[in-house]
């Protein structure tokens, strides 16, 4: 089941990730500390990139979008360097606007996240 996969931490952040995404569709953003601050856990928003990265893992192995992507540095408003080295290690820094626009496309135009929710018992508002 899909929760064996997902701690507890990771099956919260895509909670508020969902809720993002339901509030503000059309402009859904969160920056690392706003994210932070809407968690049950104390964590300091640099310590984000591996529950990010496990997220946005099994969404790739499930064929959805990175659902990581609407989280980001609150002075970029892009996400970390991280998600681009990882995830498109194959482009350049030149490229990252273009990619991240592309997928922040795919995220909100995404029409299963609903799916998703009820697969983790998540209750979105």
């Amino acid at each position: 089941m899909l929760q064996e996969k997902l701690d507890d931490l990771c099956v919260n952040i895509i909670e508020q990730l969902l809720i993002e995404l339901k509030t503000n569709k059309c402009k859904a953003l969160i920056t690392y500390g706003d994210l932070t601050s809407k968690l049950r856990y104390n964590i300091n928003p640099r310590n984000l990139d591996n529950p990010l990265g496990v997220i946005s893992d099994y969404c790739k192995e499930h064929g959805m979008p990175l659902l990581s992507t609407i989280v980001v540095n609150k002075d970029t408003y892009m996400p970390g360097a991280g998600y681009f080295k990882y995830y498109f290690a194959d482009k350049s820094k030149d490229e990252y606007e273009v990619i991240f626009k592309r997928e922040l496309t795919k995220v909100r135009e995404y029409k299963h996240w609903a799916q998703l929710a009820e697969l983790l018992s998540i209750k979105i508002i």
